[in-house]
């Protein structure tokens, strides 16, 4: 990983094999700093980087990656979620408003966002009377699918599905399927 992968596609080689085999672009890391994290977490990913969404997990576990003073993976991807959620909720992007089709209150987002992070994170409506400004005056941009999905983001993903019915989570990367079972269930 001295360089790092970007735009990657999948593609069969001719003559080679009929399965499809992962090519990318690169680009040179911004800094030493960060050469040095994609080598340490490229050493210590275990599992081989041969389709696309193998890159895709080792590219989330670089961009999450913390020390010791940071919470775990899992916990910052629910954070990110989160954040996502209250950014969305401040315009009312992703089918997160009320019955009327109106925004969410800065107090609803609020208990919403605490319930998705256990109490964990707040929202004021300072915060997002910022989001709103951002979003509209282009300094903000709400991306789509970059998100990568862990239970406990599965888990708010359903609950949000629960509570508003046009949501469709534009900020996750895919969502757990479910595999039916022999008997149909």
């Amino acid at each position: 990983m001295k360089r790092r992968p970007i735009e990657p596609t999948e593609r069969i080689i001719d003559g080679y094999s009929a399965h499809p085999h992962l090519a990318f672009q690169t680009r040179p890391h911004q800094n030493i700093v960060e050469y040095s994290k994609a080598r340490k977490i490229f050493d210590k990913f275990k599992e081989p980087i041969k389709r696309r969404t193998d890159l895709e997990r080792f590219l989330q576990d670089f961009d999450t990656y913390g020390n010791r003073t940071y919470r775990p993976r899992a916990k910052r991807r629910l954070t990110l979620f989160a954040e996502d959620i209250r950014d969305r909720a401040a315009v009312g992007d992703d089918g997160l408003v009320n019955e009327k089709g109106d925004r969410l209150k800065p107090r609803e987002v609020d208990g919403l966002i605490s319930r998705i992070t256990n109490g964990e994170m707040n929202v004021s409506a300072d915060q997002q009377r910022q989001v709103r400004q951002r979003v509209k005056n282009g300094s903000k941009i709400l991306s789509d699918a970059y998100i990568e999905v862990t239970t406990s983001v599965s888990a708010a993903d359903a609950m949000l599905r629960g509570l508003y019915a046009n949501y469709n989570g534009k900020g996750l990367k895919s969502r757990i399927k479910l595999i039916p079972t022999d008997d149909g269930q």
